[in-house]
């Protein structure tokens, strides 16, 4: 028996320049590298699992009845399967945006590998949250984001100081995280 899903997660660990990422559900997390989309998630819904076995195409899963039915989540009866990345090295300019389904869902990669690489990415960011709302219409789920860019400064990739001071942002060091 499929469980009813509760709740998605997306997560991305930074150390040392190297990203690692761990996911259950319909939220995704994309690695922009060179204007382009380099990596996503892979969804845990009933229409992904179709393009999988070859019976619809990725762009159908858009439109799908079953896109929204998501089979690995978290909260649920039956203890989700996480799935975790390989260790990706960030190289300078690198974009990485975490997604609900209410914001990458009406759009293409193509749309979010542009919009997070516009000249001003919060610019970018904010046409590409109003471009989700304006075509889900009345039938909008929830339109979430949170996108980070490396940039080389000093000798630290990231520049967490460029953030909106609004933004809350905990940095932990290697030593803190160790793995028990």
């Amino acid at each position: 028996m499929w469980d009813l899903p509760r709740t998605t997660c997306t997560t991305c660990l930074i150390v040392d320049d190297t990203a690692r990422w761990c996911h259950v559900g319909d939220s995704r997390l994309y690695l922009v590298r060179e204007g382009a989309v380099a990596e996503k998630t892979r969804d845990h819904s009933g229409a992904w699992l179709l393009v999988e076995q070859g019976l619809i195409e990725p762009d159908e899963a858009r439109r799908h009845p079953d896109r929204n039915f998501v089979y690995n989540c978290l909260g649920g009866d039956v203890a989700p399967a996480v799935e975790t990345s390989a260790p990706v090295a960030l190289r300078s300019g690198d974009r990485i945006v975490l997604s609900s389904d209410g914001f990458w869902a009406p759009l293409t990669d193509d749309e979010i590998a542009k919009g997070v690489t516009d000249a001003i990415p919060e610019s970018g960011l904010r046409r590409l949250m109003k471009e989700a709302e304006g075509r889900a219409g009345i039938h909008a789920d929830n339109l979430t984001y949170v996108a980070l860019l490396a940039e080389e400064k000093g000798e630290d990739l990231l520049d967490l100081d460029s953030l909106d001071p609004e933004q809350m942002v905990t940095c932990y060091t290697p030593e803190a995280i160790e793995a028990p």
